[in-house]
C-alpha cells in the first residue's frame, strides 16, 4: 500500500547539516511519517507518530485554530530560534513545564539530564503565571507535562 499524503508541504531540517529543507507528513503502515529529501545527503523518512488513527483525530491544519500570541523575538528565524516567535507556523501540540528543579536524576527510566544549579522553587503564584503564560502562547487547549522533580 503507498503512503498517504495528510498536510500540505512543511519545512524540516537536514539531520546532517541542519539546512531547511521541504518535507511532508505521510501515513504509511499505519503510522505518521515525515518524508524529507536534503539535496546533498539523501532522503529521510523519520517516524513521527504512532497509529494514525490517533493523529487524525489531534492534528488541527494550520488556519483552524486561535491566534496565539507569540513571546519571543525574531533572531535567526524559524526553525532555528528557540520558541514560540511571531514568524512561527506551527501552534503549540505539547507542553513541558519545569516546576522545580529538585529532581535527583536517579529514575532509572527517565533520560533527562540538567546542569542547573539553580535554586529553583516557584511558588504556586509563579506556577499560575506560567500556566496562564502557556494558555496565552497556546491559542488552543494542549496538554501540559509537569516536570523537575
Amino acid at each position: 500500500m503507498a503512503a498517504i499524503d495528510i498536510s500540505v508541504e512543511t519545512e524540516s531540517l537536514c539531520p546532517q547539516c541542519l539546512a531547511k529543507i521541504p518535507a511532508k507528513r505521510v501515513i504509511d503502515g499505519g503510522n505518521v511519517y515525515l518524508e524529507k529529501e536534503c539535496p546533498h545527503h539523501g532522503r529521510y523518512k523519520t517516524l513521527i507518530w504512532r497509529g494514525a488513527e490517533h493523529y487524525l483525530d489531534w492534528y488541527r491544519p494550520p488556519g483552524l485554530v486561535e491566534e496565539p500570541q507569540r513571546l519571543t523575538s525574531v533572531g535567526r528565524g524559524c526553525p532555528y530560534d528557540c520558541g514560540l516567535c511571531p514568524e512561527h507556523r506551527q501552534n503549540t501540540c505539547s507542553v513541558l513545564m519545569e516546576v522545580t528543579h529538585s529532581c535527583d536524576l536517579n529514575c532509572p527510566v527517565c533520560y533527562a539530564a540538567t546542569e542547573d544549579d539553580s535554586d529553583f522553587e516557584p511558588d504556586i503564584n509563579a506556577i499560575e503565571d506560567m500556566y496562564n503564560t502557556i494558555v496565552k502562547s497556546a491559542g488552543v487547549p494542549c496538554p501540559v507535562q509537569l516536570t523537575g522533580g
